[in-house]
């Protein structure tokens, strides 16, 4: 990758306009890898943040701790923004939602995490959405009152998701009788995990 040298000249006109990187020790000399301790834990909120202070509008999230203490940060309106972008190349690319009426499950964890509030901010513009968090009975009673005349798009985690797909039947839901597209993320899954949900929910969705 180093040796493709388009790449790397596009690389040092971005970010290293006065350096010359030749070798992978000089890469990792000006770029290091980075993680809490050597990033996070090194400087203020504030540090971390544009012009060093925090921006007048937006909010704050938190990670979810999985290291041991949860991240606090900042993004501004303006940044948030940006996700809206996302939302809409998901929309277009990734699910056939141009032209069809959906219902989106906004099954990702709510409250000061960032994905479940900004999706929902960005992916309301794509379709009917309803913030369910994890609560998976609030989400069986969604699917039973719209019934299966929509498309659904459940977004959530992989073994959230993997619930409500696998739990459908005992519910009383004939998947075969609905469309359901699924978004996942935050967490990573095995291949059995694909293959089952593309198993019951049909290998076109």
């Amino acid at each position: 990758w180093v040796r493709n040298t388009a790449a790397l000249q596009d690389i040092e006109k971005r970010y290293f306009p006065n350096k010359k990187l030749r070798t992978i020790q000089e890469f990792q000399e000006y770029l290091p890898i980075l993680d809490k301790d050597s990033y996070r834990g090194q400087y203020s909120l504030e540090a971390l943040t544009k012009g060093g202070k925090l921006p007048h509008a937006g909010s704050f999230y938190k990670s979810a701790g999985t290291s041991g203490h949860p991240t606090l940060w900042v993004e501004s309106v303006e940044e948030e923004l940006e996700f809206d972008k996302a939302a809409a190349l998901m929309a277009r690319l990734m699910v056939d939602m141009v032209g069809h009426e959906y219902v989106i499950l906004n099954c990702w964890a709510l409250g000061s995490w960032p994905t479940g509030v900004n999706f929902f901010a960005s992916a309301r513009f794509q379709g009917k959405i309803v913030n369910l968090g994890t609560n998976i009975k609030e989400t069986f009673e969604v699917i039973k009152i719209l019934g299966p005349k929509y498309r659904y798009l459940l977004v959530g985690y992989p073994p959230f998701v993997y619930h409500v797909i696998c739990s459908a039947a005992a519910e009383g839901i004939d998947l075969k009788q609905f469309h359901f597209d699924v978004i996942t993320g935050g967490e990573g899954f095995v291949e059995e995990w694909r293959d089952t949900l593309m198993e019951k929910l049909g290998k076109d969705r």
